[in-house]
């Protein structure tokens, strides 16, 4: 359970509880990121689409109006044939929803943006949805805080819960994460 702690997620004792904006802490830092041969940031068709789409350093303010430009680029396709990679994404101007994460980080990444791709779940009622988004690193805002280019939110909604740094939001890779799980929504405190 300790590994999942970071970002806006922290972990005590047994409970996980997911905050609404990130904080940093002991050891964590910039480079907490996974190696994934689908993110080619490095490729060259990743450098000139990103060189198109950030004409200024990216900072948080300037995060929406890269997100509205990268929604234009492509779109979600859930397809089995739909690519999962970030230069498929590109090529196809489609992709799974873990493609269209990855090609988001690429480019983040290929605009020296440190940022990390993650998969978790959305519990929704009885039922858990999996789901792909990504983590950026500020200093400014304390630390890893999570963006979701799928549904084009600058701050990720808090139900999300992170499982693993890499990997696949597919719902049957997730079922060994989710195996021994149980979850509890915990009262807010602005609604108790």
């Amino acid at each position: 359970l300790a590994l999942l702690s970071g970002g806006r997620q922290v972990v005590h004792g047994d409970t996980l509880t997911v905050l609404a904006s990130p904080t940093q802490t002991a050891g964590e830092s910039m480079r907490d990121t996974t190696p994934d041969p689908m993110i080619q940031h490095d490729a060259a068709a990743i450098g000139r689409t990103q060189r198109e789409l950030v004409t200024e350093p990216l900072n948080r303010e300037r995060l929406p109006g890269f997100i509205a430009a990268f929604r234009q680029l492509a779109r979600v396709d859930t397809s089995a044939t739909a690519p999962d990679d970030a230069l498929g994404t590109l090529a196809r101007k489609v992709g799974r929803p873990d493609g269209l994460v990855r090609l988001f980080v690429a480019l983040l990444r290929a605009s020296g943006v440190p940022a990390r791709y993650v998969v978790g779940v959305y519990p929704q009622g009885d039922t858990m949805l999996t789901h792909a988004w990504a983590e950026i690193w500020s200093e400014t805002a304390g630390g890893w805080y999570a963006v979701d280019p799928v549904s084009g939110a600058v701050s990720a909604n808090t139900g999300l819960i992170r499982l693993a740094l890499g990997g696949s939001s597919h719902p049957d890779e997730m079922l060994a994460l989710l195996a021994n799980a149980r979850l509890t929504e915990l009262g807010r405190k602005d609604n108790p």
